[in-house]
């Protein structure tokens, strides 16, 4: 019993999947999760596996932007 149990909870962890909605004020940065670039804020990134991940926001003449999310 204790084998199917570990067996059913990694398919939930594998299926566990998030989304991130990014905005930047102003809008317009480049939007990198997890070091891969995911498009110009504002920006949903979907099928995220759950976790914490670590976003970035540039955009020029602006602070570098840089926080560690949970989804």
């Amino acid at each position: 019993a204790a084998g199917k149990y570990a067996e059913q909870q990694k398919k939930i962890a594998a299926a566990g999947k998030g989304e991130l909605t990014i905005s930047t004020e102003p809008s317009g940065a480049r939007v990198y999760v997890d070091g891969l670039l995911k498009g110009i804020s504002p920006v949903t990134v979907k099928n995220l596996p759950a976790g914490k991940h670590f976003v970035t926001a540039m955009l020029a003449g602006w602070y570098l932007t840089q926080k560690e999310v949970s989804t």
